[in-house]
């Protein structure tokens, strides 16, 4: 089943999402409330619910790593199966597509400068792609390995995820040099050059991105 839409914080997966920005916001904060109810008399089943969903990342720049964020608007996820036993279940089957182009901050001069000084620096306009292809753990907590293609290159990515009463939290890192992302970090980081300088007065925007994707998960029990 292929699943498409745009919308401001969109979801499910992956991990993907890699990028700066000319801002001194603080990043997205996310609570994770792992306290479920869990009732194995009953049988239930959960389907994706990719409006409420949404993907964020954390960018840092300055030598004291402040903390910039964003999320994407639009994605592509192909499931393999429509409904799925359990919110695991749901990682194995899926596969997704990030378009960067749609990357929002609730500021487009600052969205432009990313396209423009940093996604279009990278092979595709930065188009991220991937799937998960190791999912460890139980209907609360786990992680395992997922595979990003980006910039023409493919790498296998360790993630964490935290399963709560609306769905999966998943949280990872990303560093944009082993991706051969350093002629984007140093285009981005030399046109925001004052706004990446800290109080040493160094200008700097480190290659990790850290990512959260809340997949929010529709659960139905007989």
């Amino acid at each position: 089943m292929m699943i498409k839409k745009g919308l401001n914080y969109l979801g499910a997966l992956l991990l993907i999402a890699l990028v700066f920005s000319c801002s001194s916001e603080d990043g997205p904060q996310i609570k994770v409330d792992v306290n479920v109810d869990h009732d194995e008399s009953k049988e239930c089943s959960y389907t994706y619910n990719a409006d409420s969903s949404s993907l964020n990342w954390t960018a840092f720049k300055t030598n004291d790593r402040v903390a910039v964020g964003g999320s994407f608007d639009s994605l592509e996820v192909v499931l393999l199966e429509k409904e799925f036993t359990s919110p695991t279940q749901m990682l194995e089957s899926a596969s997704f597509k990030v378009y960067t182009s749609s990357v929002f901050t609730n500021n487009s001069i600052r969205d432009n400068t990313l396209r423009n000084y940093f996604f279009s620096k990278l092979d595709n306009e930065g188009l991220i792609t991937g799937n998960f292809k190791i999912v460890e753990g139980d209907d609360q907590s786990g992680g395992g390995v997922v595979s990003i293609d980006l910039n023409g290159v493919k790498r296998d990515v360790g993630y964490e995820y935290a399963v709560d009463i609306d769905g999966i939290s998943i949280k990872t890192q990303i560093n944009l040099v082993s991706f051969s992302g350093q002629e984007a970090v140093q285009s981005l980081n030399k046109e925001c050059d004052e706004l990446h300088k800290g109080a040493d007065g160094i200008s700097k925007l480190w290659p990790e991105v850290e990512i959260v994707v809340k997949v929010v998960l529709d659960k139905k029990c007989d």
